[in-house]
């Protein structure tokens, strides 16, 4: 019995000793490969591997894929000892990488170098398109990170995939990009700057970090061209934009939580977004009030809305929106104001004002900058309009003109008891010219 335990002992000893040996063999080599799959979350074989105790660690033609990516490495090396292979990522030279992004046409990056050594990163690639990137910099720990990035004619997918961002970027951003960035953080401190152009969009943006709170140093400014995939992102309710949209954001007052994030807590001090004329095939949200002033149909299939630019700041997580003014189908002036609770709560004021009034329900008499006021509340996917009291109004409002137009002074006195007194005082004014009046 006991020549058994120990035969059985020497056995496990030298299990032990030779572990590292027995996985790089064609025997242990599948169940290194099935822990290395999990570790990057992808199906991984493996062409040759060299493993030994204190290191360094060698993975030779390397080939893995999952759902988004698959890509393949001629060589990996590391020199971290057998018992911390989980810590690969923090020490390592990768030689000759090419990855392909499969829900993104097969988009691929190829001729990949990356070396992690001493704290010091340095990565280059190249995409079949002609393009470049490369990031050098140094890490010290998850907290102390110093690192600048170049990209060239790049495609704004590889951003998407590695971010996580479900193709929104590479929907926004289109099929190629230049960028420069610089991101400095060492314990809620540091700096991040970035200058960005792609194929439907620019931004600039230059921002020091305090206490894990981002803050502009001068104005952030973003230009997005409308296309085709943009459709899709809103659903197809917008189809198209006659300008580019603009976005500009003041410096002073504006402060974004990035650790953790929090939108709660997000504010700015004054911005414009400027979306000039946006093309829709969708006006279902404003059914109600349209059919109200006789316009039910507009007889188009696209119906071009032109927006004055949108004035608003963030206080704490709620959008204060200053007076915004909209042409609809170069018929219908409606104006707007109020607050949105992020992520999508409103309480806003949508306006009838005078102009629309006389045009399309012939009432006559009210004051130049007059607005019928009706409450909108709710979510925004579905917003509550609260017509009743603009019905009550219009309809009396009528009346009173038929009955001036019937009784003569009675009908006048009538008329002037039904006209608003001091509503309008409550309305922002316009900031005219409006851009259609131009």
């Amino acid at each position: 019995m006991k020549k058994t335990l120990l035969a059985l002992s020497i056995v496990i000893l030298l299990i032990v000793i030779f572990l590292p040996q027995i996985l790089s063999t064609p025997l242990g080599k599948p169940f290194f490969e099935k822990t290395f799959g999990k570790t990057i979350h992808a199906q991984t074989s493996i062409g040759s591997l060299r493993l030994t105790w204190l290191g360094p660690q060698v993975l030779k033609n390397i080939r893995f894929f999952n759902e988004e990516i698959e890509g393949t490495i001629d060589e990996l090396d590391s020199d971290v000892p057998f018992w911390k292979l989980n810590d690969l990522g923090k020490t390592f030279s990768l030689e000759n990488g090419t990855f392909t992004l499969k829900t993104y046409g097969n988009v691929k990056i190829e001729k990949v170098t990356a070396k992690v050594v001493s704290q010091s990163v340095t990565a280059t690639g190249v995409s079949t398109e002609g393009g470049d990137v490369s990031i050098k910099g140094k890490i010290y720990g998850k907290n102390d990170i110093d690192l600048i990035a170049k990209v060239h004619q790049m495609p704004p997918a590889l951003l998407d995939t590695l971010l996580k961002t479900k193709g929104l970027l590479n929907a926004l951003l289109g099929s190629s990009m230049d960028a420069a960035a610089t991101y400095v953080y060492n314990q809620g401190n540091g700096i991040f700057n970035l200058d960005l152009t792609a194929t439907y969009a620019k931004l600039s943006l230059e921002s020091e970090i305090t206490k894990d709170i981002l803050t502009l140093k001068a104005p952030l400014g973003a230009t997005l061209l409308w296309h085709p995939e943009l459709t899709d992102l809103t659903q197809g309710h917008l189809v198209g934009a006659k300008f580019p949209i603009t976005l500009q954001i003041d410096p002073n007052h504006t402060s974004f939580p990035i650790r953790p994030l929090n939108l709660g807590r997000l504010t700015i001090g004054h911005a414009v977004l400027d979306p000039g004329i946006l093309m829709t095939q969708d006006l279902s949200p404003l059914i109600s009030l349209l059919t109200l002033l006789k316009k039910g149909s507009l007889g188009s299939s696209q119906i071009p809305i032109w927006f004055t630019p949108i004035a608003f700041t963030i206080d704490e997580g709620t959008l204060h929106l200053e007076r915004i003014d909209v042409l609809i189908a170069n018929a219908v002036h409606l104006c707007s104001w109020g607050d949105i609770y992020l992520p999508g709560q409103l309480n806003l004021i949508l306006g009838i004002p005078e102009d629309t009034l006389e045009s399309s329900l012939g009432i006559q008499g009210l004051p130049r900058n007059y607005v019928l006021q009706v409450p909108v509340q709710g979510p925004i996917e579905n917003p509550r309009y609260d017509t009743g009291p603009a019905t009550a109004k219009i309809t009396a409002w009528i009346a009173g003109q038929q009955a001036t137009k019937a009784t003569g002074v009675f009908g006048q006195l009538f008329n002037k008891l039904i006209k608003p007194s001091g509503e309008d005082q409550e309305v922002p004014p316009p900031k005219r010219p409006f851009p259609w009046e131009k």
